[in-house]
């Protein structure tokens, strides 16, 4: 969901990664901090103990053009699967903040 105003989400969450490491904001460059050598899970387990920022960044960075992907294949028009794209990241994450959603690779969200 957009707030059209200023055509950032509503949630606030833009679904950019930036890595200060001279990748421009919105790509997939690696992130800092040796998340990349950590599995899913312990991702998702940073994540849902405190809110990891780093551990977010790191699975969005994995899983974005995946989820990217399959949007605009259910979608057809590229404009509307960009902005599910980061939508369903956000809520994915709001979700394991609950303490809800999936545990392991590939589980579906409850």
């Amino acid at each position: 969901m957009t707030d059209r105003a200023n055509g950032e989400p509503a949630d606030g969450f833009s679904g950019a990664v930036s890595d200060g490491a001279g990748h421009p904001e919105g790509t997939f460059g690696p992130v800092r901090g040796g998340y990349g050598e950590r599995s899913d899970a312990a991702l998702t387990a940073a994540i849902r103990a405190g809110g990891d920022a780093g551990a977010m960044a790191e699975l969005y960075r994995r899983h974005a053009p995946a989820v990217l992907m399959y949007a605009r294949a259910c979608c057809r028009d590229p404009h509307t699967a960009e902005d599910l794209a980061p939508e369903v990241f956000a809520r994915t994450v709001r979700t394991v903040l609950d303490g809800r959603g999936p545990s392991t690779r590939g589980a579906p969200v409850s």
